[in-house]
């Protein structure tokens, strides 16, 4: 979520926080995670250099461009199935932590496409709507239906974030065991 915050106010320089809370629930833990129990931790590094190689040269231009290219296209592809969990998990988190389930079910649904990035706003957007705030990154979209947040916002979606930190853990070793336990069977 880089961007210049010199000329933003307080509504939109909290907005960009909740949103790389939220975002970071996919890129620092949940996928990782995933790829940890998928493929042991040669798995979650591979992930974490991918991730790490996006955040760096992703899209930019000059000697790396094509690099960065690959690189975000490869980290959107792999974040196809941690952002939806992550995402839900934070629908999960709000009904939890008494914020907005319903509201992040709901802009989860109606604004999870309004991003650049094909993973990116299923966090966000469920967040926005946990939160019932309205998320926006200056000419690149708008989440939630809401007043901007304000800095007391901060605190309710890391709330949010630590109940969705504890769902998404949950499910995951649930689905690691299960896979487990029915390769037994077979």
């Amino acid at each position: 979520m880089s961007r210049p915050t010199a000329e933003l106010d307080t509504g939109r320089v909290a907005s960009a926080t909740i949103e790389s809370a939220a975002e970071n629930l996919t890129d620092s833990l949940v996928a990782p995670a995933l790829f940890f129990l998928a493929g042991g931790l040669a798995g979650a590094a591979v992930y974490r250099v991918v991730n790490t190689a996006d955040a760096m040269f992703g899209y930019r231009t000059g000697p790396l461009e094509y690099f960065g290219k690959i690189a975000a296209r490869l980290d959107d592809l792999l974040n196809v199935i941690p952002a939806r969990l992550a995402g839900l998990s934070l629908v999960a988190g709000a009904a939890l932590v008494a914020e907005r389930g319903r509201g992040a079910l709901a802009g989860l649904r109606r604004d999870r496409c309004r991003t650049a990035s094909p993973n990116a706003g299923w966090t966000m957007s469920a967040m926005a709507g946990a939160l019932g705030v309205m998320l926006e990154k200056p000419g690149a979209y708008r989440l939630g239906a809401g007043d901007l947040p304000v800095a007391a916002d901060i605190e309710r979606s890391l709330r949010v974030v630590g109940a969705a930190v504890v769902v998404s853990l949950v499910v995951l070793i649930a689905a690691y065991l299960a896979s487990r336990w029915l390769g037994l069977l077979l």
